[in-house]
Parts: C-alpha cells; structure tokens; sequence
C-alpha cells in the first residue's frame, strides 16, 4: 500500500508568521533606556519559524522521492520473488519505475536543515536519509535503465541477478531511513501546528483558524485509527475522528460563506474546499466499508489508497492558497 505523501501541512501559512514577527519585532525601552528582551511570544514564533524551514527542507525530499522509490520498489517486487530474483521463466519483465528527480537538490537541503540550530534530533535521520537516497538512487536507475532497455534479452538476466541482492538493500535501507525520518518529524510538526493555530487565534484571524484546525483534524482522520491496516482500523477511533473532521470542515465554509469579502483575498480557496469534501466523501466511504463488510480486504486496500489519494490532494491544495 502506499504511503501518505508528506506535504508540510503549513507551507502556505508560513508568510503568516512572518508578519506577526515583523510587527512584534522592535523591543521595547525601558525607563533607563535599555532595550528589554523579546516578549516570549515573539521568541516563540521566531524559533517556529525555524522550524518550519528546517522541516520544509526534509518534506521537499520526502515529497520527491520517498513516494516515487517506494513505488519502484513495489513495481519490482510485483513479478520478482525477493528470495530468489528474477529467473527469466516470468512472464514478463515489468522492470521498475525511474527515480524522476535529480536527488543534488534534496542533498543540499538536507546539509541545509543541519545548520539550523534546531530541532537538532532531526540531523542524524536527515543524514541517514541522505546517504540512503545516494545509494538507492544510481542502482535503481541501473537497473530501470536495464529493464526499459530490454537488455535482459542479450545476456539470459545475468546482470538482473547480479543486481537484485544490492537493490533490494538499498530498498530496504531507504525505507527503513525514511520510516525513521517521518518518525522524527511528527511529533515537531504536532508542535508547530499547535503552535500555528494558537497564533492565529491570539491575532483574531477567523479564516486562518477555521483552516489551520481543519488541517490539525484532517491529520487525525489520516491516522485511520492508529493503523494501516484495514484489518486493524479501530472503527470507533475512525469514527470520531471523521465526525471531528466534518464538524470542523462546516465550520471553515459557514466561515467563508459569512465573510464572502474576506475570502475574495483567498486565492485558490475554492479548489481546497472542493479537496476538503473529496477528502470527507472518501473517509465516509473507508468507515462504511470497515462497519459493514470488514472482511473485504481487498475494497479495503483499495478504499485506504483512494483515502490516501484525497488526503494528499487536500494538503497540496491548502499548501497552495494564498491571502492577495
């Protein structure tokens, strides 16, 4: 099954902060003329500020390359036996997907997020992700290179057999570095989140709020009951959590709809709404298939992907709206 694409949940907010830092940047003087320290809510700001930027730089690697390795690997995995390797009595050599990107962007800003002075936790699973991306990276390109070609045809698999041991420990590795990144992630994410949404209640700032929250609720829904697995979906914990979601999704359009002028301002705001009740519908259908037919495992796979699809077409839509 796929993994849920990592869009950072509050790029598009991030210039929030920057005009609330702004505005409470100048320190105030004290009646002897010395400059007083930072209220502690600007510090606090400031240090989520950094955090956003530093996750910022490990989610764009994420984004890029954690799915699309992932899919490779399953592509492969769907005609080999992992045991044994390709054998040349298969039916067909379906070969495996490319790595799209060029990693050197991803390289860079995981140096990048090392040099900023938090969240220092992050440094050595950022490392490990790396060094597992440069390694996976130039084999599975080898090796897709090697199957797109067809060169299989001209030397009986040998090279497809010499390669299958390193491919699959590379696979292994870049999963394993990248289930530990996100590990790391979550709970600094969890924070600034919070972190965010109180801004944005301290400032009186209704749209902000009713989205920010929306997101936060949209999380919890993503978590399907604390598993992966449709056998293992908790349904009572889905439940609330889909309850939650829709409460908070009408309270975000009643929101809207009440403050049209308002979100004249808000660009593409419609599209994420549209993606929010996508999101909703999805989540309606996964619980009603989990309440009424548990055993179908296999509408249950396909209900998660549809799920995880409309999850991450919500995030990257509300990473997209914009305040003119």
């Amino acid at each position: 099954m796929r993994k849920f694409h990592l869009f950072y949940k509050s790029v598009f907010l991030f210039m929030i902060f920057g005009v609330t830092l702004a505005a409470c940047s100048n320190p105030e003087i004290s009646e002897e003329g010395i400059e007083d320290d930072q209220p502690q809510a600007t510090n606090e700001i400031a240090d989520s500020e950094l955090r956003v930027e530093k996750l910022n730089y490990y989610v764009d690697c994420i984004n890029a390359f954690s799915g699309n390795i992932s899919d490779s690997q399953e592509r492969y995995l769907s005609w080999v036996d992992p045991e044994v390797g390709p054998t040349g009595q298969e039916s067909y050599a379906y070969g495996l997907f490319d790595v799209y990107r060029d990693s050197e962007s991803c390289l860079t800003g995981i140096k990048a997020a090392s040099e900023i002075d938090v969240d220092n936790q992050l440094n050595a699973p950022g490392e490990s992700y790396a060094k597992a991306l440069e390694t996976a990276e130039p084999l599975i390109k080898e090796a897709y290179e090697y199957y797109d070609q067809e060169n299989y045809l001209d030397d009986e698999f040998v090279k497809g057999k010499e390669i299958h041991t390193s491919l699959l420990e590379a696979f292994d590795a870049f999963d394993k570095a990248d289930t530990e990144l996100r590990a790391q992630m979550e709970p600094i994410e969890n924070e600034v989140d919070l972190a965010m949404l109180e801004v944005f209640k301290e400032n009186g700032d209704g749209f902000g709020y009713a989205h920010q929250n929306l997101i936060l609720k949209a999380g919890d829904l993503a978590d399907l009951g604390g598993s992966v697995s449709f056998e293992t979906i908790d349904l009572e914990t889905l439940m609330v959590a889909l309850e939650q979601y829709e409460v908070t999704l009408e309270e975000m359009t009643t929101y809207a709809e009440e403050n049209k002028e308002e979100m004249t301002k808000v660009s593409l705001y419609s599209m994420m709404e549209s993606d929010a009740e996508s999101l909703l519908k999805s989540a309606k259908d996964l619980m009603r298939l989990k309440r009424d037919n548990p055993d179908d495992l296999e509408g249950g796979t396909e209900a998660i992907d549809d799920f995880i699809e409309e999850y991450n077409g919500f995030i990257s839509s509300s990473n997209s709206i914009f305040r003119r």
